[in-house]
């Protein structure tokens, strides 16, 4: 993914968001543009953390 944000000047999450838009249907689109009212925790954040 790096080698595609960089091609495009972007970071690596720009392009794993642009690349869920192009991949999703409308349907699905939808669905995932509720992600922006979500408010994650610090607790969220940390369950979510990767190792």
């Amino acid at each position: 993914m790096a080698k595609v944000a960089e091609r495009h000047g972007s970071t690596v999450r720009q392009i794993a968001l642009a690349w869920l838009l192009a991949s999703s249907t409308v349907a699905l689109l939808a669905e995932n543009m509720g992600a922006g009212s979500i408010t994650l925790t610090p607790d969220d954040l940390s369950d979510l953390a990767c190792p």
